[in-house]
């Protein structure tokens, strides 16, 4: 899964600090996070590995929802 175009408003209006893109059921993820410096936040880039139980339990506490007509 990817992130959506509201996660990608938020995070270029500095209200969320990480993007996820996550491939093979969460064993590799492509991170996208801001690091703060004195007078500007620098863009970074990281790729995560994991093994098979640990992509489980990331999958299941990272996964988005998806959005209900409740939720308006």
């Amino acid at each position: 899964y990817g992130y959506s175009e509201r996660d990608q408003q938020l995070f270029n209006a500095q209200e969320k600090g990480e993007l996820y893109i996550v491939y093979a059921n969460g064993q590799v993820a492509l991170l996208l996070n801001r690091k703060a410096k004195e007078y500007s936040r620098d863009l970074w880039v990281y790729v995560e590995y994991r093994d098979k139980e640990t992509a489980r339990k990331f999958l299941e506490e990272n996964k988005p929802e998806k959005a209900k007509s409740s939720d308006f």
